[in-house]
C-alpha cells in the first residue's frame, strides 16, 4: 500500500507542476524573472482549469473524470512546448544564475520532505491512516461521492450521492462548499484506483512538503533579493508549530490549509504587478495569472482572500501612494500619506462590505470562546506560543525580533512591518476578545473566529521576517567569531560561518530531542507525539482497529449498493467516506436540525418498533435502509467510545434500543459490542 501512496504523490506532483513549469517557463525566463516564480505558480495553471472544468461539468450535469484532467494537462504541456519553442534563447538568466536558483529550490524541497516525512508521514499508522475527527468525517465522504458521481463541483458539494438526495438528506442540502482540495483527492482516487485516505494523505505530503516550501520561496523571492535570506526561508518555513503542521490536526481543516499553502503563490503574483521594476507589457500575464489563482483561491478556501487582503493591504497602499506622489512636484509627503490613508480606507470598505453579505453570516458570527486575558495574548504573540498545548518557541520569538529591527533598514520589504502589526492584532483579537464581541467577528470573523486559522496567517508574516533575522543574527555572531579568532591570526570566512550558523539554530528549533537536561519536550516533539496519537487508530478511541475491520467485513457481506442505517457518533461516520459502505449519516452535524427529513427522526427515535409501528415502517420503505450498523452496542461501550461531538443518548432511543431479541432483525455478524443487522424482508 505504501507503494501506492507514493505512486499518487508522484502523479499529483507530476500534474501540478509539469504543465505549469512548461506553459509558464518560456514567459518567466524570457523576462529575466528566473526560476522561483515559475515553481510557486506552476500549481495555479493546473488548479485553475481544474476549478473551471469541475463547476462547468457539474453546471452541465456531465461527469467529471479524472482522464479530462489528464488530457487538459497534456493540451497544457504541449501548449507550453510550442511557445517555449518559439521563445527559445530568449533567457535573460545565465548558466550560474540557474544553477544557484536551482540550488536554493532543492534546499527548500529537501527541508519541506524531510520535515514532512518526519512529522506526518512517519507518524502515521499506514497510508490509508485517517485522522477520524470532527471535520474529516465530511471530507472522506465529500472525497466519496466525488469519486463516485463525478460531480466534483464546489457549488453543488454533499456528502451524499445525487440518487440519496431527498431520501437519507433533504433535497435542498446541496449547497456552496470550497472543494478544490476534494477534487484534487478525488482526482487520484479515480485515476489510480487508490482508496480515499490514500489519496487524502498523498495530497496533504505533496502540499506541505513541496507546494507550500515553492510557493513560500516564490512570496518572498518577490521582495527579497539576498540570497542568503531565500537559503534561511528553506529553514523557518517549516519551523513554525502553527502552520503549516497544526492545521493538520486540528479540525482538520484541509481545504483551509491546501488554500493557506497556495496563497504564497498567488501573494507573490500581486507583489510582482505592484513592482515599478517590471514593464507594464510583462504584466498583462501576471494579471491574467493572478486572477486566476484568486478564483482557484476561492475554491479552496474564501478565508485565503481576506488573508491575502490583509497581509498586502500595507503593500498596496504604499506602492499607490509612490505613484500618485511621484506626479506631483511639491507636498509628495503629505500626498503619499493621504494616498496610503484613503487605500487602507478602501480595503476596509471592501473588508466591512462583504462581512455584512449573507454569504458570509454564519462564518462571521461563529461563536469560540477566547484562551486568555489581553496581556496573555500579547505575550503569546510575541513569545510564538499560537497553539495552545505548545509551548512557545523563544529562540524563534528572538528570530522574529531580529527581523523586524532588520526589516526596517530594507525599503523593499518594510511593508512586512505593518503586515505584521496587522496580523499580530488579529491574532491577539481572536486569542482574548470575548466570543460576542464586535471587534472579535470583525477581525476575525472570515475564519470562524478560529484561533489556529488566524494563527496560520500570522505565521505567513512571521516566517520570512524570521529569514531576515536569522541571516542578521548569523552575520552578528560570525563577524563576532571572525573577530576573536582573528585576534590570534585565524582567518575563517565569515560568509561560511554564517550559513553553518543559519543551519545550526534551524537544527536547534526542529530538534524533535530534548537538548539540555530538566527542559520539557520540544515543540516538534509534541507536535510529532500530535500526529502519532491523531493519525493512529489505536490512540483514538471512538474509531478504533477492530471497528475498521468490521466494517469491511460488513462491506463485503452488504455490498456496496445497500444502505446501512447507522448513528454516526460510534465512528460509523467515516465507513463510506473510507471504504466505501453506504451508511445513512455520514457527518456529525445535523441530527434535530430544522432540515433534518422527518424519515430519519422517525428512525433515530423508534427503529425498534419496526415490526409494529406503520411510521416506522413506511420510513424504512421511503429510505431504502436494509441494514443496521452498531459499532459500540450497550450503554457501557457507548460511554467509552462515543465521540463527543453532539451525541445525545435521547435522541436515539430507537436505535440504542435494537439487540439480538428485537422483533424484526436478525444478527448478520457480531464481534463485541459490533453487531451489524438486517431488517426482515416484510418491512423492507
Amino acid at each position: 500500500m505504501w507503494t501506492s501512496f507514493f505512486l499518487a504523490c508522484l502523479l499529483f506532483g507530476v500534474i501540478l507542476y509539469v504543465p505549469g513549469i512548461l506553459v509558464l517557463g518560456p514567459f518567466f525566463r524570457s523576462n529575466g524573472m528566473g526560476l522561483f516564480p515559475v515553481l510557486a505558480a506552476a500549481p495555479i495553471v493546473t488548479l485553475f482549469p481544474l476549478a473551471v472544468l469541475s463547476e462547468l461539468f457539474g453546471y452541465m450535469g456531465i461527469p467529471m473524470n479524472a482522464w479530462v484532467v489528464v488530457l487538459f494537462a497534456v493540451c497544457l504541456c504541449f501548449a507550453g512546448l510550442l511557445v517555449g519553442s518559439r521563445r527559445a534563447g530568449r533567457s535573460a538568466l545565465t548558466t550560474e544564475e540557474v544553477k544557484k536558483d536551482i540550488s536554493v529550490v532543492v534546499a527548500y524541497v529537501a527541508i519541506g520532505c524531510v520535515v514532512a516525512g518526519v512529522i506526518y508521514v512517519k507518524s502515521m499508522d499506514g497510508p490509508a491512516s485517517i485522522f477520524p475527527e470532527f471535520d474529516n468525517a465530511s471530507h472522506l465522504a465529500l472525497v466519496r461521492v466525488f469519486a463516485d458521481s463525478g460531480k466534483w463541483s464546489s457549488l453543488q458539494s454533499s456528502p451524499y450521492l445525487p440518487s440519496e438526495l431527498g431520501i437519507l438528506t433533504s433535497a435542498g442540502s446541496t449547497g456552496f462548499y470550497p472543494s478544490l482540495w476534494h477534487a484534487c483527492c478525488a482526482f487520484l482516487v479515480d485515476f489510480l484506483s487508490v482508496s480515499v485516505p490514500v489519496a487524502i494523505n498523498a495530497v496533504n505530503a505533496v502540499a506541505v512538503s513541496v507546494v507550500f516550501p515553492l510557493s513560500l520561496l516564490g512570496f518572498m523571492s518577490s521582495f527579497a533579493s539576498d540570497r542568503r535570506v531565500l537559503f534561511a526561508g528553506a529553514i523557518t518555513s517549516s519551523c513554525f508549530i502553527a502552520f503549516p503542521w497544526h492545521l493538520m490536526v486540528y479540525g482538520p481543516v484541509y481545504p483551509n490549509l491546501f488554500g493557506d499553502i497556495v496563497l504564497p503563490a498567488v501573494m507573490m503574483l500581486f507583489v510582482m504587478l505592484a513592482s515599478f521594476e517590471i514593464e507594464a507589457g510583462e504584466k498583462r500575464g501576471l494579471l491574467l495569472l493572478f486572477l486566476a489563482g484568486s478564483f482557484a483561491l476561492a475554491l479552496m478556501h474564501p478565508n485565503t482572500i481576506f488573508a491575502a487582503m490583509a497581509i498586502l493591504a500595507p503593500l498596496f497602499a504604499s506602492r499607490c501612494s509612490k505613484f500618485i506622489s511621484d506626479r506631483f512636484a511639491h507636498g509628495k509627503a503629505a500626498i503619499r500619506v493621504a494616498v496610503g490613508l484613503l487605500c487602507f480606507a478602501i480595503v476596509a470598505l471592501v473588508w466591512l462590505f462583504c462581512f455584512h453579505l449573507p454569504a458570509f453570516a454564519v462564518q462571521v458570527n461563529y461563536h469560540w470562546t477566547p484562551e486568555t486575558d489581553l496581556l496573555g495574548a500579547v505575550q503569546n504573540a510575541l513569545t510564538l506560543k499560537l497553539v495552545t498545548w505548545s509551548p512557545s518557541q523563544p529562540l524563534l520569538s528572538v528570530l522574529v525580533l531580529v527581523g523586524l529591527l532588520s526589516v526596517v533598514a530594507k525599503r523593499r520589504s518594510r511593508w512586512l512591518l505593518v503586515s505584521y502589526a496587522i496580523t499580530l492584532i488579529m491574532f491577539v483579537v481572536v486569542d482574548c476578545a470575548p466570543s460576542e464581541s464586535l471587534i472579535r467577528h470583525l477581525f476575525t470573523g472570515f475564519w470562524y473566529n478560529d484561533i489556529p486559522r488566524i494563527a496560520s496567517v500570522f505565521v505567513m508574516v512571521l516566517i520570512p521576517i524570521a529569514a531576515f533575522g536569522l541571516v542578521t543574527f548569523a552575520d552578528g555572531l560570525a563577524a563576532g567569531v571572525c573577530s576573536l579568532f582573528g585576534r590570534v591570526g585565524w582567518r575563517i570566512p565569515s560568509d561560511r560561518l554564517s550559513a553553518i550558523g543559519c543551519c545550526f539554530f534551524g537544527l536547534l528549533i526542529l530538534s524533535p530531542f530534548q537538548l539540555f537536561s530538566g527542559w520539557g519536550p520540544t515543540p516538534v516533539r509534541l507536535m510529532i507525539d500530535r500526529y502519532v496519537e491523531s493519525y493512529s487508530f489505536d490512540k483514538v478511541g471512538y474509531y478504533t482497529h477492530d471497528e475498521r475491520d468490521f466494517v469491511n467485513e460488513c462491506l463485503e457481506l452488504v455490498g456496496d449498493d445497500a444502505i446501512v442505517y447507522n448513528c454516526p457518533f460510534d465512528g460509523s461516520c467515516f465507513s463510506y467516506g473510507e471504504v466505501g459502505l453506504r451508511t445513512a449519516i455520514r457527518t456529525l452535524w445535523g441530527t434535530g436540525a430544522e432540515s433534518e427529513l422527518s424519515t430519519m427522526k422517525v428512525l433515530r427515535e423508534g427503529l425498534d418498533e419496526v415490526s409494529y409501528n406503520v411510521d416506522v415502517q413506511s420510513a424504512v420503505k421511503a429510505t431504502g435502509i436494509e441494514y443496521v450498523l452498531m459499532l459500540d452496542q450497550g450503554n457501557e461501550a457507548m460511554d467509552e467510545s462515543i465521540t463527543p461531538w453532539g451525541y445525545h443518548e435521547d435522541q436515539w432511543v430507537g436505535f440504542n434500543s435494537i439487540d439480538d431479541d428485537t422483533p424484526g432483525f436478525t444478527l448478520v455478524l457480531r464481534n463485541g459490542d459490533m453487531a451489524l443487522y438486517k431488517i426482515d424482508s416484510q418491512y423492507l
